[in-house]
């Protein structure tokens, strides 16, 4: 029969407090820490494991807030990308957050959430996505990730 043990928050502080490494063990471990850093970077640029994309939804907008964040949800994970929402007290525009957050695509729930111009200007740094009328706006200008200035 195995034991289990729970490594409780008390227990930690305990192991912590009482086995304390020496000060160039700390050093080594950090030296190898930013050698691993250095390698998940290509061209000083970092390297995410998993395709990343922001949640749109235009308030004015919408009639049911909740059903939107669903279906920008679902369709995320159905395409692989890793949802993020930007902050409600953000005072940045949809433009400044998608360069901000450097995410791969802007997911919205229909094209009626951004005007043309924002649409224009978003596929210049990503991929925009919307769920009805299920559409992919593709990135364009060869520039890359941070392409266009516009």
């Amino acid at each position: 029969m195995a034991i289990l043990w729970k490594l409780t928050p008390e227990f930690a502080r305990t192991l912590t407090s009482t086995h304390s490494l020496p000060a160039e063990a700390i050093s080594r471990r950090r030296a190898l820490s930013t050698e691993t850093r250095a390698e998940k970077c290509i061209g000083g640029v970092p390297v995410r494991r998993e395709p990343t994309a922001l949640g749109h939804i235009n308030d004015d907008v919408t009639t049911a807030p909740e059903w939107d964040k669903a279906v920008c949800s679902r369709l995320a994970r159905r395409l692989g990308y890793v949802l993020l929402w930007p902050p409600e007290d953000s005072r940045l525009g949809l433009i400044d957050l998608v360069r901000e957050i450097d995410v791969d695509a802007v997911i919205t729930p229909s094209l009626a959430h951004m005007d043309a111009l924002t649409l224009d200007r978003i596929m210049h740094a990503c991929d925009v996505e919307t769920a009805c009328a299920r559409e992919t706006y593709g990135r364009y200008f060869g520039g890359g990730r941070h392409g266009c200035p516009a």
